[in-house]
């Protein structure tokens, strides 16, 4: 659930200017999802 939620806030809360990369931002979520199934 907390994937999905911050998916789906992403827009309120992440800021393009931030010293993140959009790939590594989109490889720690996937590796959140494929934690969270292996867990599951």
């Amino acid at each position: 659930m907390t994937l999905f939620s911050s998916l789906n806030w992403m827009p309120m809360w992440y800021d393009p200017s931030s010293k993140i990369d959009p790939a590594e931002l989109g490889q720690q979520l996937a590796d959140m999802l494929v934690n969270g199934l292996k867990k599951g």
